[in-house]
């Protein structure tokens, strides 16, 4: 597996969306368009590290008529500490890739690259 590049973005103002996805359109109609025997994908990544894991302490409430149109549920909740998503869509084939774990280290992130590379690299045939 190569990482060809990544591109860090800490405003969504910076950069103008449509163009990013352009670009990457390019990209992959290009790399589609060349004939090759070995496997490509090319994954546009993104991670969102301290996602607040919370459980309600009560049941939903169903809608009532006349009272509340959707479900009720209690403002209280139960903390469960933080969580990091890494994600990533493989813009040939449409497939979602993606990995939750407790951390956000370097570690995290080479075990979502193998989780990428396992489908792409060929397995060794055993004898």
């Amino acid at each position: 597996m190569r990482l060809v590049g990544r591109e860090l973005r800490r405003n969504g103002s910076d950069v103008d969306a449509g163009e990013v996805a352009r670009q990457r359109l390019g990209i992959a109609l290009v790399v589609r368009s060349k004939k090759s025997d070995k496997p490509v994908a090319i994954v546009s990544y993104d991670e969102k590290p301290g996602i607040q894991a919370i459980a309600t302490t009560a049941p939903d409430l169903p809608p009532v008529p006349g009272v509340h149109a959707t479900f009720a549920r209690d403002h209280e909740y139960k903390r469960h500490g933080t969580l990091s998503l890494l994600a990533g869509i493989d813009l040939l084939t449409g497939k979602v890739h993606a990995l939750v774990k407790d951390r956000h280290r370097s570690r995290e992130f080479i075990e979502f690259l193998k989780l990428l590379d396992a489908p792409i690299r060929p397995r060794p045939r055993s004898s």
